[in-house]
């Protein structure tokens, strides 16, 4: 690890993060010694009814 890595990972000490979006940023964190959790959301998704009533009928 280099001087700019070391001191990035002295500024992340204590830092605690929630992570909303790609699982390789949780990862990124993880590997630098970061606190993290990852939460598995995606935004609703908005149908129509057409759509909706397509794939009732399909399940």
């Amino acid at each position: 690890m280099d001087n700019g890595q070391h001191t990035a990972c002295q500024r992340a000490h204590g830092l605690k993060v929630v992570n909303i979006g790609l699982q390789s940023f949780y990862e990124a964190l993880i590997a630098q010694g970061v606190q993290a959790v990852q939460l598995d959301w995606h935004p609703p998704v908005e149908l129509k009814r057409e759509i909706a009533d397509l794939l009732d009928d399909l399940l």
